[in-house]
């Protein structure tokens, strides 16, 4: 099954906001930004017989979590920098998080389905939530479907596409 080839972009790549610290990745307008919008782009839908589908980050910051399926990926998007930090290690995708400004809120990325969490353990949850409120950072409300996520169908998909 297709789904099975995914590689889910987890939490999206936040570059730390109006932090003194330096960015944890920059991968290059080439590498990221949809030219047609000027916005990054979290990952892409990868088709068999038509153009790869960019999936773009429409607010200030975004993130995408993958906990599925034995696969750990942590993203997070500074749309305005248009930096992104992406990695496999969840201690140091908190350590992110925790640099970004205070008094935010966060676009999250999930899929149609099954959750790209699915497998995280209820003890992770609360460590992702316990930084977030100690930050005053919420997850941003869907414009498309009134949801804390964005969901992307992939179902006719071939898998996604991540920014090297």
């Amino acid at each position: 099954m297709r789904r099975a080839l995914l590689t889910c972009v987890a939490g999206s790549m936040l570059i730390l906001g109006g932090c003194a610290e330096p960015p944890l990745a920059d991968l290059g307008p080439e590498r990221t930004i949809d030219h047609p919008t000027g916005r990054l782009v979290a990952f892409w839908l990868k088709y068999d017989k038509q153009s790869d589908r960019p999936i773009v980050v429409t607010e200030s910051y975004g993130a995408l979590l993958v906990w599925i399926g034995g696969e750990k990926r942590f993203c997070l998007y500074d749309n305005l920098r248009k930096q992104t930090f992406s990695t496999t290690d969840y201690d140091a995708f908190l350590a992110a998080l925790e640099r970004l400004p205070r008094d935010i809120a966060i676009q999250r990325f999930s899929t149609c389905t099954v959750s790209r969490t699915y497998d995280m353990p209820a003890e992770q949850w609360r460590r992702l939530k316990d930084v977030m409120a100690a930050r005053n950072q919420t997850w941003a409300i869907s414009r498309v479907n009134g949801l804390d996520c964005e969901i992307i169908c992939y179902c006719e998909s071939a898998g996604f596409r991540f920014p090297e």
